[in-house]
């Protein structure tokens, strides 16, 4: 941490050392990653081990075949569980609209009771008349003003932090004075416990470990072949490592992408003989490197930033 003196009180700014000091222990720590902490080429995405008996996706992520299993089943488990809880969920949100909308009728009911009785008709002339003159009083500006300084000292005292002006919520995560440098992750987690419960319906599909985007089913995956599990390419015997590669559906082999074109090019046949369509093509993700031109190199961790 920075220094403490005597002369470091008087001065509201820091020095350059002490920004320095600073860094380490707050902001966005950034590490760069070796060649031997990247995947290789012939380790599987869940367990980083050389593949046993591989298999890829239509987006050429490769896998163990008992790895992948193995996730696609706790996968579809946490599915079936994310579907229970979310109805349970709608039926409360159900439950409490009902509760609600029943208590909102209440009130105007007996609203109405009092006003067809005669009843407390001297109160509601006072209060009308105590409004009237605050707003003659105060603007707008001056009741945003109020209602934000009430929520501030609501947050200070730890009462409540689900407020529901959410715009105010947003100003207020913005200008706070110890700010994560993903502000914007913030907000937008912010910004989705704004959205109704239809939204946050939980997915209906599996998806792959290999990047977590795209959907995958149990057809899609394909084995691979390499000759006396040696990772060469089919065409050259080349070592397969950083290049582009594909892959067939049909048969299975990897090829290099260059010698894919130069050996096979337009023709609908592998060199084992297997025939196959356009769609049978599949580009396998190549090991990452430690050159920074080829795949990300650095790893970021966002902690708490000290304002200056």
């Amino acid at each position: 941490m920075s220094r403490h003196s005597r002369n470091n009180t008087a001065n509201s700014v820091f020095t350059y050392a002490e920004k320095k000091m600073l860094d380490k222990d707050y902001g966005v720590k950034k590490a760069r990653i070796g060649q031997d902490s990247q995947r290789g080429f012939e380790q599987c995405h869940l367990c980083l081990n050389v593949v046993k008996d591989p298999v890829s996706c239509l987006q050429g992520h490769i896998f163990c075949r008992e790895c992948i299993m193995n996730n696609m089943l706790v996968q579809k488990k946490s599915l079936a569980t994310s579907q229970q809880i979310f109805e349970k969920e709608k039926e409360k949100e159900e439950l409490r609209e009902f509760l609600k909308k029943r208590r909102a009728d209440e009130k105007e009911t007996a609203e109405f009771e009092k006003d067809t009785f005669e009843l407390g008709s001297l109160a509601k002339v006072k209060a009308h008349q105590k409004e009237f003159l605050i707003k003659s009083k105060y603007t707008d500006e001056d009741y945003e003003e109020m209602q934000r300084k009430v929520i501030v000292a609501q947050i200070q005292d730890k009462k409540t932090l689900g407020f529901d002006n959410h715009e105010m919520k947003r100003d207020l995560i913005q200008s706070s004075f110890w700010m994560a440098e993903s502000n914007k992750e913030r907000l937008d987690a912010l910004d989705r416990t704004k959205k109704p419960l239809d939204d946050k319906k939980p997915r209906q599909c599996m998806v792959c470990p290999g990047d977590n985007r795209h959907s995958i089913k149990l057809k899609d995956f394909f084995s691979l072949k390499f000759e006396n599990s040696q990772f060469v390419c089919f065409a050259s015997k080349k070592q397969l490592k950083f290049q582009k590669m594909v892959a067939l559906r049909t048969c299975g082999h990897v090829y290099v992408k260059e010698f894919f074109e130069k050996c096979v090019g337009a023709s609908p046949m592998c060199l084992c003989g297997k025939q196959f369509l356009d769609g049978d093509v599949v580009s396998i993700v190549p090991a990452n490197s430690a050159f920074a031109e080829h795949n990300e190199v650095e790893a970021r961790i966002y902690e708490p930033s000290f304002a200056v």
